[in-house]
């Protein structure tokens, strides 16, 4: 199976490299040695070098007019998109290695028609309600104290 990861962004350069690094570390593979997801990247006009970190990781760069319509970029990139799956992430977050498992058990089996994964929004705010303490050592922490789901 094959997975698009679709990235709509602008002007992420700072954020944007994390979040590709962590696919490319994980490999969002099934153990296989072969390379079985692709970046499609819909960048809406960045100036501050977002191209060019992206260009890194994947040659599938495609340029969106804003067009004040943050569903119009993701929906664009997702035409772009030729695998079996398709993943909708923002430059801002980054796959938890505790759920590339998941993704793979999902790629693999016919039982499933879609998945969700879980989204934690990191912050130092206690006061929140739902909120949860972080592990210091947790990967995706970024030294925040608490999170949410």
């Amino acid at each position: 199976m094959f997975i698009s990861v679709v990235i709509p962004t602008f002007n992420r350069k700072p954020i944007l490299e994390k979040c590709l690094r962590a696919m490319e570390q994980q490999q969002l593979s099934l153990q296989s040695p072969v390379q079985d997801y692709e970046v499609v990247l819909v960048d809406d006009g960045s100036t501050d070098g977002t191209r060019d970190i992206a260009l890194r990781y994947t040659d599938r760069v495609h340029d969106f007019e804003w067009i004040d319509d943050f569903a119009a970029a993701r929906n664009y990139g997702l035409t772009q998109a030729t695998g079996d799956w398709a993943l909708v992430l923002d430059a801002d977050e980054a796959i938890s290695p505790s759920d590339f498992a998941g993704l793979r058990e999902a790629m693999r089996s016919d039982r499933y028609d879609g998945f969700y994964l879980t989204a934690r929004s990191y912050t130092d705010d206690g006061q929140r309600s739902g909120i949860r303490v972080a592990a210091p050592d947790d990967p995706m922490g970024r030294g925040y104290r608490y999170y949410y789901t």
